[in-house]
């Protein structure tokens, strides 16, 4: 059985916002593409290290599952809640905070993203980055 997700077809120009993260795997793009009308997220892409790469792989399938989640309703802040603090054996530092891993990153830029769309969410000079799931907000 076939489920159609978005029967109605995307229109040819859409806006995006692009994050990059240093993650321990290598630099990964995020490109988050909103809904033209309601502004919310609408897709999310990844790119990761080489076409072809197994991390490469990894991401594209994360990236599908992503925009699975949001076209079937899912929040952006649960998809963050899923892949943060995911680790790996390794580190890597991005604008002075620490990346444990690629999903990692994701949730990180995702939280850069949401940052940059709420007058709510702000940066906390501290850690240097934004804040979100409860964390002192400043007003």
């Amino acid at each position: 059985m076939v489920y159609k997700v978005n029967p109605t077809p995307e229109p040819e120009s859409l806006p995006s916002s692009s994050v990059k993260v240093t993650t321990p795997d290598g630099v990964i793009f995020v490109h988050i593409i909103d809904h033209p009308i309601s502004k919310a997220p609408l897709k999310v892409e990844l790119t990761i290290g080489k076409a072809g790469s197994s991390v490469q792989a990894w991401a594209q399938a994360l990236s599908r599952m992503i925009t699975l989640a949001l076209k079937n309703g899912a929040n952006i802040g649960s998809i963050i809640e899923e892949v943060s603090a995911i680790t790996s054996d390794r580190i890597s530092f991005s604008s002075n905070r620490a990346v444990r891993s690629g999903p990692d990153g994701i949730a990180q830029a995702l939280i850069i993203y949401m940052a940059s769309k709420s007058p709510t969410l702000s940066k906390r000079k501290r850690r240097r980055g934004p804040t979100f799931f409860g964390e002192e907000i400043e007003g």
